[in-house]
């Protein structure tokens, strides 16, 4: 039989990882530094208080598919920013209530980060 810790330890990890996987998919950012927090500490739980094999392996699998989402979701980024940053400027014409055009000036491309 698994000790308690064990089972514990194990399943407040699949259920981080499930949650982690979430956040990835939905784009809810902001949630994965504390969640990578409370991952480095059950990891280390999990390490100290091994579950049975057949269940760590399934912890890797989810571990492993994790950073490879992840890893996806930053390459997106990086690609969008460079999309972004070498994008030629895109004239805006505005119309007023007589027919005439008037072009609106470029602004510039500019990446902010705001958290």
């Amino acid at each position: 039989m698994m000790p308690p810790k064990a089972h514990r330890n194990a399943a407040q990890l699949r259920d981080l990882l499930a949650t982690e996987r979430t956040a990835v998919l939905s784009g809810e950012y902001a949630l994965l530094e504390e969640l990578a927090r409370r991952k480095e500490r059950l990891v280390r739980s999990v390490a100290a208080n091994p579950p049975p094999p057949l269940l760590l392996a399934k912890l890797r699998a989810a571990l492993a598919d994790n950073a490879t989402l992840m890893a996806a979701a930053s390459d997106g980024f990086r690609t969008a920013i460079k999309n972004l940053v070498a994008a030629p400027p895109v004239a805006t014409a505005l119309y007023q209530a007589d027919g005439s055009c008037r072009m609106m000036r470029d602004v510039g491309r500019q990446v902010e980060r705001k958290a």
